[in-house]
């Protein structure tokens, strides 16, 4: 332009570049003013009313005094002479940041002057920038009191989430033990049990939940999987995973992962156990074409009934048809020449004094069971019949006969020190 002004305004760049914008120039300021503040070492004032009534040259003197002394104005001017920007008591500071230190986390020492000590040397603040007093501590810089704040956020997370962690297991731990307790009761005086009755319920056993090849064909959120022996065909005993919904069971076969069974709740017509102490389970129900009985052994017997039985009830609105008894009518897959097909058998349970301690023997040959071809017969040996007493013979402990009550009864389950004493004679698990 010819104009001397706006000449002035925007003068020509020799270096052939453009002159920055005004957007640009704020920015660029507002940086090097940050970036002289950082250099800095901050410093506070409190300001003091002179008088109520807004005049200048008025001095209330009692109004003054009286702010001076409740401010604690006297008393951080002779701090701040003496160095220290910061001062609290033993007992605060501790209370404030004792998850600094693993010497005061989670239970500290009793002492609040050494358990204030430990976090400052944990938390790295120099020995020369602190003193200790008789009741309290006196930091001198302020960027060391920033940094306790700061690790306690941290920490304070990392806390929050021990203590959602610590909440829900104890959540899931008081089911499973609701479980256990039911399944004690559920199986009193209906069959024998040798040492299951005391073992841990956890549910998913394999971390079917996590299994992305597994969860691909469920139906919902996996209430049981635990791996387990199956009756196949030619009466081959088979290793698969047995999966348990709210809604559904189901036989995947392990590696390739591929549902061999899928059960519906509303398809099941009967779940049955024998009297003896084996974890056999025999689940009959329908189907459009005809198919093998489903008949499984685990020694996880009593929580796939107890939790079978819960999820039935909620899903079907009535009970689940459990029976116990050492004989059903079961269909079983037959080889032909032609392929194969569904004839009926007879599944029998017996107690056999040939087979040596907690043992169980499948008779599917003509050897062992001279009726093979009508009946599948499934010995015990005496240690899971008749020396098995437990929950067939014995009476409930003291603490389930509480918990049984009334029908209709809202029960109350106490889990202190549990440990029935009629097993073994001696009150450990076995």
């Amino acid at each position: 332009s010819r104009s001397r002004f706006f000449s002035s305004l925007m003068p020509e760049s020799h270096d052939g570049k453009k002159p920055i914008s005004a957007g640009t120039a704020f920015v660029r300021d507002m940086q090097a003013l940050i970036n002289d503040l950082e250099k800095c070492e901050p410093h506070y004032i409190r300001t003091i009313k002179p008088n109520d009534q807004k005049r200048s040259g008025m001095y209330d003197v009692d109004l003054v005094t009286h702010q001076v002394r409740y401010l604690g104005t006297v008393e951080n001017v002779r701090v701040r002479r003496a160095g220290f920007a910061f001062r609290s008591d033993y007992t605060y500071f501790v209370k404030h940041f004792k998850m600094l230190s693993s010497a005061t986390w989670p239970r500290n020492s009793g002492d609040d002057r050494r358990d204030t000590e430990a976090i400052l040397r944990d938390i790295g603040v120099p020995s020369s920038e602190y003193e200790m007093g008789r009741s309290k501590v006196f930091i001198k810089k302020p960027k060391f009191v920033f940094q306790l704040e700061e690790a306690r956020e941290r920490i304070l997370h990392k806390v929050v989430g021990i203590v959602q962690k610590a909440y829900r297991a104890f959540k899931a731990r008081l089911y499973f033990l609701r479980l256990r307790e039911e399944s004690a009761m559920l199986l009193h005086h209906k069959k024998r049990r040798r040492g299951s009755w005391c073992l841990y319920f956890i549910g998913d056993y394999i971390r079917a939940q996590e299994n992305p090849a597994i969860t691909a064909h469920l139906d919902g959120r996996v209430k049981f999987a635990d791996n387990v022996v199956m009756l196949g065909p030619k009466n081959k005993l088979l290793n698969v995973i047995f999966v348990m919904t709210s809604s559904s069971l189901y036989v995947i076969s392990p590696p390739k992962m591929e549902v061999t069974m899928h059960i519906p709740f509303q398809l099941i017509r009967q779940f049955g156990l024998s009297t003896f102490a084996d974890g056999y389970m025999v689940i009959d129900y329908q189907s459009e074409k005809p198919a093998p009985t489903l008949i499984f052994e685990s020694m996880r017997k009593a929580e796939i009934t107890t939790v079978l039985k819960e999820e039935y009830g909620q899903n079907q609105r009535r009970e689940l048809p459990l029976v116990f008894q050492d004989e059903f009518q079961i269909m079983v897959k037959k080889k032909t020449l032609f392929g194969s097909k569904i004839v009926p058998k007879t599944l029998r349970f017996a107690e056999s004094n040939f087979i040596q301690g907690a043992n169980t023997k499948l008779a599917a040959t003509k050897a062992d069971n001279p009726e093979f071809k009508t009946v599948l017969r499934i010995d015990v040996g005496p240690d899971l019949g008749s020396r098995a007493p437990y929950q067939l013979d014995s009476s409930l402990p003291d603490r389930l006969r509480r918990f049984k009550g009334r029908p209709g009864q809202k029960k109350k389950i106490v889990y202190g020190g549990y440990r029935q004493k009629n097993a073994g004679g001696n009150g450990r698990r076995r």
